[in-house]
Parts: C-alpha cells; structure tokens; sequence
C-alpha cells in the first residue's frame, strides 16, 4: 500500500500565476480575506470554536457503530460477511473502524467533501482507503465522472465506481462547499484580532494611558521616561502594580483601550455562535452555557442528533450502498445501518428508560437488549416478547370494553 505513505497536491485544470495571489494560495487550501489574513484548514483548525464543532461531530459519529444487515421476510438479519469486517474490524491496515469514520467526517466538514477509494482484488474488496488529494473529472460529452489523486508524485485515476464520495452542501450536486470556505471571512477577522490582542498584551502597557508633564521635555528624557515605564508598567508580568510618577508627571488612562478588549470578547462571542451557526453545534456543546438549562440543553441534545448527525449518517449509508454492495446484493436485501443506540451509551439513565419503553412496547425482547449491552443470553425465556395490558388493538376495543365490564359471552 506504498502509494498511501505520502500525498502531494491537488492537480488542477486551471492556470495560475504567481501575480494572482488569491488563486495561487487556493490551490494549498486557503484564501486571502478582506482582514488580510489568510485562512487554510490547517489556520482555521487553531481556532478553537472550529476544531470543537469539527471534533464533536466526527466524535458523534465515528462512536456510532455501523453494520450489515440483510433484509428478510421475518425482520432483518445482521450478517458477517467482508464487508462487515471493513466496517466493524479493520477499514484497512492503517485505522481502526472509529478512526476511519472521525477522519471521513473531518475531512467532509474541512473540505467540504470525502473520498473513499474501493481497493478491490479479484472482484473482492480488500481495503477502504480515505483519500487526500482528490481532483474531479467530468467528460463534457458522456458526463462521465472520474477521480484524478496524486499520490506519490504519481497521478492515479479512479472510476466513480471505485470511489465513495460523501459530499457537503453542493450547488452541482457533484461537489461540495467546505465550511471553512463559507466561513473564511469570520475566520479571518478572528486570526487579525488574535494577533492584534497578543501584540496588545506583549508589547501593550496593560494601565492603558499616557503620561503628561506641563514642561517640554528634551528626547533624552522622554525615552528615559517612556523606557522606565515600559520596564516597570509593560507585559502581562506587571499587571496590577502601582506605577509612582516623579513630581509633575501625570497619568490620564485611555478608556478606548478597555473598550477594545470588551470589543474582542464580543466579537470572540460573535465568532463562536457564526461558527457553530454553520457547523450546526448547539452552544452548549462548546462552552457556551449563557442560554442553556438543563431541559433545553437536553432538547438541543435531541435536536443536533435527529438534524446535524442524523442526515450525515443517511448521506453516508446511500452512498456507501450503492459503492459497496453489487447489484445484485442489493436486490437480495443487503445493506448497511448506522445503529443510533450507540449515541445513548455514556447516559445510563437514558439508556435504561428507552429499553424500558421498547421492552413494553414489544419491540426489544430481555436478550436483545443484554445483547446491546454486551450481556450474555439467559436462554429461551429471554426471547419472549412483552406488552402492557393497559394496550388493546382499536378492532377490538369494543370486545375489550364489555368483558371489562362483565357483559361479554
């Protein structure tokens, strides 16, 4: 597997100049904003806000455990096969099944789209190869579609029936928009005032203000003055001395400098609901808890599984059907589900209560749900089905109502 040891760029079609900054720096993942800065994966990723929401979500689903199930008459039978080997053992040499799926959704969510190369031998597939550097072909006559990676300095092409491709928010339908693409102007103001405001406290005298003397002074002592200040007021070392003037000097504080700091905290709040706004992460989930109680944080909780987690997985189980299984496996019933159960594992409390209602509801038996949790069976009397007595088929609530009250035959 040496052609995975080590990626180069993207190969483009385009032509750029090294007098076109904007195009030439897109080509190493970035673009220059409006503040000057220039925003790649890898300078977002330092952000803070950015990184939690990439790692919550790909955290979210990569815990989540994915297998293969074969439909049948009677229910859905989960099966064993090569393919549910890749997905719950060992993608490939490299990652273990979690790994694969938080780098898949990384790479969504940075890149705006995910690519997956089927290494197939002998009509057998062998291993699932996340892919970096991925360039799209479309043939203007047939439409056809082909994937163009470098690899080695060597450039690889790749049917699209060899490729899984998980795509973000696509105009086209055939590419995705990244977030950090979406998001580059926010994240741009926030690296230029991350700059301005370590520049402030590194070199800034943190009382915020300027000395006055009524007689004019020659530049010897005016560089005395301003040097002694600077050793005794300056850096964040110094906060909070008292700083004595010698006889006729005066302090006067500045105030527009407090209210640049209170101007950075707003926007560093700004930044963060901008950010989680597009990544689609409830507040609470990264650190800000200025809104939360405890029934909404648990309703926010309920929402970004069922309309930020929810549809990823459902763009990842299409895709993944339709590139990992033939025709023909299809049409026999073979298919593979993300088991949501999985998100209920760190709540004991919760967990216990959903079994509860499904174990009343009939719908889980006492062994299926010790096979949730990793418990052995406890035999035959473990598979029967329960359901409350307080339930009646509506076709029968008649016939229910006179027995109940002593009138049927």
């Amino acid at each position: 597997m040496g052609i995975f040891s080590k990626a180069f760029g993207n190969v483009k079609n385009e032509t750029y100049t090294l007098t076109d900054t904007d195009s030439w720096i897109g080509l190493f993942g970035g673009g220059v904003t409006s503040s000057g800065e220039t925003v790649t994966k890898e300078s977002a990723m330092t952000i803070s806000s950015v990184y939690a929401c990439t790692n919550i979500i790909a955290n979210s689903v990569s815990k989540l455990p994915c297998h293969v199930y074969k439909k049948k008459k009677d229910g859905n039978e989960r099966i064993n096969n090569d393919i549910a080997y890749l997905l719950e053992t060992r993608p490939n040499q490299y990652m273990t099944p979690s790994t694969f799926k938080h780098t898949l959704v990384t790479k969504l969510l940075l890149d705006g789209n995910a690519y997956v190369w089927i290494e197939y031998k002998i009509g057998k597939i062998l291993n699932l190869w996340i892919l970096n550097n991925v360039t799209i072909q479309q043939d203007t006559v047939t439409g056809k579609i082909t994937y163009q990676a470098n690899l080695n300095n060597k450039l690889y092409t790749f049917s699209s029936d060899e490729i899984i491709h998980i795509k973000g928010l696509a105009t086209d339908g055939i590419t995705g928009k990244s977030k950090i693409d979406v998001l580059r102007e926010t994240i741009g103001n926030m690296q230029s005032s991350r700059k301005l405001m370590g520049n402030y406290f590194k070199n800034g005298t943190t009382t915020g203000g300027v000395i006055t003397y009524p007689e004019k002074m020659n530049s010897n002592t005016k560089n005395t003055i301003r040097n002694e200040w600077q050793k005794n007021n300056a850096g964040y070392e110094n906060s909070g001395k008292v700083a004595i003037l010698d006889l006729g000097l005066e302090y006067k504080e500045i105030n527009n400098i407090k209210f640049a700091d209170q101007q950075f905290l707003e926007s560093t709040k700004f930044t963060l609901e901008e950010i989680a706004r597009v990544f689609q992460v409830p507040l609470h989930m990264v650190g800000d808890l200025d809104r939360s109680t405890f029934n909404n944080i648990e309703q926010q909780s309920l929402d970004f599984y069922m309309n930020t987690i929810l549809p990823l997985l459902l763009q990842i189980e299409e895709e993944f059907n339709y590139k990992l299984f033939a025709s023909y496996q299809r049409n026999q019933g073979y298919y593979i589900k993300y088991n949501m159960e999985g998100a209920l594992r760190g709540d004991s409390k919760t967990r216990a209560e959903y079994y509860e209602k499904m174990m009343n509801n009939g719908v889980y038996s006492i062994n299926e749900v010790r096979k949730l949790e990793n418990l052995n069976s406890i035999g035959e009397a473990g598979d029967k089905y329960y359901r409350s007595l307080n339930y009646v088929n509506v076709d029968k609530m008649d016939e229910y109502q006179l027995n109940k009250a002593g009138g049927g035959e």
